[in-house]
Protein backbone atom coordinates (compact mmCIF):
# COMPACT_ATOMS: atom_id res chain seq x y z
CA UNK A 1 0.00 0.00 0.00
CA UNK A 2 2.89 2.42 -0.50
CA UNK A 3 1.01 4.71 -3.17
CA UNK A 4 -2.28 4.74 -1.35
CA UNK A 5 -1.86 8.15 0.40
CA UNK A 6 -0.27 9.42 -3.10
CA UNK A 7 -3.10 8.29 -4.90
CA UNK A 8 -5.29 9.52 -2.22
CA UNK A 9 -3.76 13.19 -2.88
CA UNK A 10 -4.23 12.54 -6.38
CA UNK A 11 -7.51 11.64 -6.03
CA UNK A 12 -8.32 15.14 -3.57
CA UNK A 13 -6.79 17.54 -5.65
CA UNK A 14 -8.58 16.01 -9.06
CA UNK A 15 -11.48 17.00 -7.35
CA UNK A 16 -10.13 20.76 -6.95
CA UNK A 17 -10.72 21.01 -11.38
CA UNK A 18 -11.25 24.76 -12.05
CA UNK A 19 -13.94 25.34 -15.17
CA UNK A 20 -11.87 27.82 -16.96
CA UNK A 21 -15.02 29.26 -17.78
CA UNK A 22 -15.92 32.16 -16.65
CA UNK A 23 -12.63 33.38 -14.84
CA UNK A 24 -12.06 37.23 -14.76
CA UNK A 25 -9.05 37.40 -16.52
CA UNK A 26 -6.16 38.74 -15.02
CA UNK A 27 -3.03 40.62 -16.68
CA UNK A 28 -0.16 38.71 -17.92
CA UNK A 29 2.85 38.81 -16.75
CA UNK A 30 6.18 37.94 -17.96
CA UNK A 31 8.06 34.46 -16.88
CA UNK A 32 10.80 35.35 -15.04
CA UNK A 33 13.45 33.03 -13.38
CA UNK A 34 11.97 34.56 -10.21
CA UNK A 35 8.54 32.85 -10.96
CA UNK A 36 9.96 29.43 -11.62
CA UNK A 37 11.62 29.28 -8.26
CA UNK A 38 8.30 30.98 -6.57
CA UNK A 39 5.91 28.39 -8.29
CA UNK A 40 8.42 25.22 -7.51
CA UNK A 41 8.26 27.04 -3.60
CA UNK A 42 4.91 27.12 -3.66
CA UNK A 43 4.31 23.26 -4.85
CA UNK A 44 6.96 22.42 -2.62
CA UNK A 45 5.40 24.14 0.46
CA UNK A 46 1.80 22.64 -0.44
CA UNK A 47 3.22 19.21 -0.70
CA UNK A 48 5.10 19.31 2.91
CA UNK A 49 1.75 20.79 4.87
CA UNK A 50 0.15 17.89 3.29
CA UNK A 51 3.39 14.96 4.25
CA UNK A 52 2.75 16.74 7.99
CA UNK A 53 -1.18 16.91 8.02
CA UNK A 54 -1.02 20.51 8.16
CA UNK A 55 -4.37 21.55 6.27
CA UNK A 56 -4.30 25.09 6.76
CA UNK A 57 -0.75 25.30 5.50
CA UNK A 58 -2.28 23.68 2.74
CA UNK A 59 -5.36 25.37 1.57
CA UNK A 60 -3.45 28.66 2.33
CA UNK A 61 -1.51 27.63 -1.10
CA UNK A 62 -4.57 27.09 -3.07
CA UNK A 63 -7.29 29.40 -4.79
CA UNK A 64 -10.80 29.76 -3.28
CA UNK A 65 -12.25 27.81 -6.46
CA UNK A 66 -9.76 25.02 -5.70
CA UNK A 67 -10.56 25.22 -2.49
CA UNK A 68 -14.07 24.91 -3.13
CA UNK A 69 -13.72 21.71 -5.67
CA UNK A 70 -12.20 19.80 -2.56
CA UNK A 71 -15.57 20.12 -0.21
CA UNK A 72 -17.36 19.88 -3.06
CA UNK A 73 -21.10 18.39 -1.91
CA UNK A 74 -23.73 20.37 -2.48
CA UNK A 75 -23.48 22.18 1.01
CA UNK A 76 -22.99 26.17 0.03
CA UNK A 77 -20.49 27.46 2.09
CA UNK A 78 -19.00 30.68 2.86
CA UNK A 79 -15.24 30.90 2.00
CA UNK A 80 -14.23 30.25 5.35
CA UNK A 81 -16.23 27.24 6.26
CA UNK A 82 -14.96 25.73 3.06
CA UNK A 83 -11.44 26.53 3.80
CA UNK A 84 -12.18 24.97 7.36
CA UNK A 85 -13.66 21.59 5.37
CA UNK A 86 -10.68 21.93 2.90
CA UNK A 87 -7.86 22.21 5.87
CA UNK A 88 -9.97 19.33 7.75
CA UNK A 89 -9.86 16.87 4.83
CA UNK A 90 -6.17 17.34 4.30
CA UNK A 91 -5.61 16.87 8.09
CA UNK A 92 -7.40 13.53 7.66
CA UNK A 93 -5.55 12.07 4.34
CA UNK A 94 -2.11 13.27 5.55
CA UNK A 95 -2.18 10.27 8.36
CA UNK A 96 -2.62 7.37 5.99
CA UNK A 97 0.77 8.69 4.83
CA UNK A 98 3.57 5.86 5.11
CA UNK A 99 6.51 6.65 6.00
CA UNK A 100 8.10 6.63 2.21
CA UNK A 101 5.22 8.50 0.86
CA UNK A 102 5.69 11.48 3.68
CA UNK A 103 9.75 11.24 2.80
CA UNK A 104 8.63 11.65 -1.43
CA UNK A 105 6.28 14.71 -0.28
CA UNK A 106 8.36 16.06 1.94
CA UNK A 107 11.39 16.41 -1.09
CA UNK A 108 9.74 16.50 -4.31
CA UNK A 109 12.00 16.18 -6.84
CA UNK A 110 10.84 18.61 -10.00
CA UNK A 111 10.84 17.55 -13.79
CA UNK A 112 9.87 20.56 -15.21
CA UNK A 113 8.46 23.74 -14.89
CA UNK A 114 6.48 25.88 -17.75
CA UNK A 115 5.31 29.20 -16.88
CA UNK A 116 2.74 30.99 -18.91
CA UNK A 117 1.61 34.28 -17.76
CA UNK A 118 -0.52 33.59 -14.78
CA UNK A 119 -0.73 30.21 -15.03
CA UNK A 120 2.12 27.50 -14.57
CA UNK A 121 2.72 23.68 -14.70
CA UNK A 122 4.68 21.92 -12.51
CA UNK A 123 5.95 18.18 -12.85
CA UNK A 124 6.60 16.09 -9.98
CA UNK A 125 8.32 12.88 -9.85
CA UNK A 126 6.26 10.76 -8.33
CA UNK A 127 3.17 9.05 -10.86
CA UNK A 128 4.43 12.14 -13.27
CA UNK A 129 2.21 13.97 -11.62
CA UNK A 130 1.79 17.33 -13.18
CA UNK A 131 0.54 20.06 -10.73
CA UNK A 132 -1.40 23.46 -12.13
CA UNK A 133 -0.79 26.48 -10.22
CA UNK A 134 -2.50 30.53 -10.75
CA UNK A 135 -0.78 33.14 -9.99
CA UNK A 136 -3.20 35.66 -7.50
CA UNK A 137 -2.60 38.66 -5.74
CA UNK A 138 -1.32 36.73 -2.92
CA UNK A 139 1.20 34.81 -4.74
CA UNK A 140 0.99 31.97 -6.81
CA UNK A 141 -1.44 29.02 -5.82
CA UNK A 142 -2.76 25.17 -6.75
CA UNK A 143 -5.69 26.18 -9.05
CA UNK A 144 -6.69 23.37 -11.74
CA UNK A 145 -5.32 20.48 -9.03
CA UNK A 146 -3.21 17.78 -9.71
CA UNK A 147 -3.42 15.11 -12.64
Amino acid sequence: MPHTAVRLLVLFAATAVLAACGQEAKPVAAKTDGDQIAVREAVADFLVAFAVGDGEAACSLMTDEAIAGVVEDGVERSAEEAFEVCADVIDDLGEFLEPEEREQLENPEFTSVEVTGNSALVGVTYDDTQIELERTDEGWRLAEGIE
